[in-house]
Order: structure tokens, then C-alpha cells, then sequence
């Protein structure tokens, strides 16, 4: 499995990627809470792309893992008490982190994490965080068995979800 950035040719692939993720995980009662077309959207895909945030695990000409990661978080973030000190400048955010249903349960998203750590310590990054809706247990499983804590539930508003409670996730560089 190869982890690399995303170019800008390849969204329409990516954008399938996570259609394919969203129908797999619909009417989930512990799913991400996304919605096809609204999260993640064509326009954040795009820019996350040209800004070289988002990145893919590649098995073959296949994405089997795909997540965006950049320095702009929620509102509710800057209210989090955190665990480790560090400037937001050092602090890569990670979004719409996904697997693909066929690669499930075969140790690709604790690989794709475990190089992340490393391509975001290289940049200079010291700490990860995440946000992860309280009722996800599948993805809160996956972050702790990687070594994220878990640091607060709070309660944070997104589109098309509204308000819900999130638990907070960071991890030391």
C-alpha cells in the first residue's frame, strides 16, 4: 500500500471513493454522519487537493483509504482543553478519514494512520486531532488501537447534521 497525496486528475476517483463509503455506511446508526454531495463535499475535496491536504492509500490502481489533513478545525476546537501544548501551526487536523468497504478490517486504516504520523511529523507537525461523532464507535476503535486519546465530549454543529456531541481525539507527535 502506497500513501501519497491526491492530484487534482484523480477527483472524480476520490469523490467515487466516498460516494462508495457514504452508501456503505447508510442509515448506520454508528456511522460518520455523512451525506453524498454536502460531506465531503466536491469544492473541499478540490481545494484539499490543489493544496496537497489530501491524501490516499493506493492498493493497485484501487483507493483504498482516503483523508484530508490541514490546519483548519471547527470552532469548537479552540474550547478544548488539550492535552498537549502546541501551536495550530503544529497542529494538522484530520478530516473525512475513510476506508473503503472492501478493505475493512484488513489493517489498512491503522497503516494509513501509522504513515500519516510519520509524513506529519516530517512536515513538523507535534500533535493530530480529530473530531469523531460519540456514537461512532467503529472509527473511535479505530483511533485508540493507534495510539489516539481521547480527551473530551463535546458538543459541536456541522452541516447537514446540526449540533451533536463529539468525542475529541489527539495525537502526540
Amino acid at each position: 500500500m502506497i500513501i501519497r497525496n491526491a492530484g487534482i486528475k484523480e477527483i472524480d476517483q476520490v469523490m467515487d471513493f466516498y460516494g462508495e463509503v457514504i452508501d456503505a455506511l447508510e442509515g448506520l446508526r454508528n456511522g460518520p454522519g455523512w451525506v453524498k454531495g454536502v460531506y465531503p463535499s466536491y469544492e473541499f475535496v478540490k481545494a484539499s487537493i490543489e493544496n496537497k491536504e489530501l491524501y490516499v492509500a493506493e492498493k493497485g490502481a484501487e483507493i483504498a483509504g482516503a483523508a484530508i489533513l490541514n490546519y483548519c478545525s471547527n470552532e469548537g476546537f479552540q474550547k478544548v482543553l488539550w492535552k498537549v501544548d502546541a501551536d495550530l501551526n503544529e497542529t494538522a487536523i484530520v478530516h473525512a478519514f475513510a476506508v473503503s468497504p472492501r478493505y475493512r478490517g484488513r489493517g489498512t486504516g491503522k497503516a494509513m494512520l501509522r504513515e500519516l504520523f510519520r509524513i506529519r511529523r516530517e512536515k513538523g507537525d507535534r500533535v493530530l486531532r480529530l473530531d469523531v461523532l460519540a456514537e461512532n464507535t467503529p472509527a473511535a476503535s479505530l483511533y485508540e488501537s493507534v495510539g489516539f486519546c481521547r480527551v473530551v465530549k463535546t458538543r459541536l454543529s456541522y452541516h447537514p447534521i446540526g449540533e451533536r456531541e463529539f468525542w475529541m481525539y489527539e495525537y502526540e507527535l
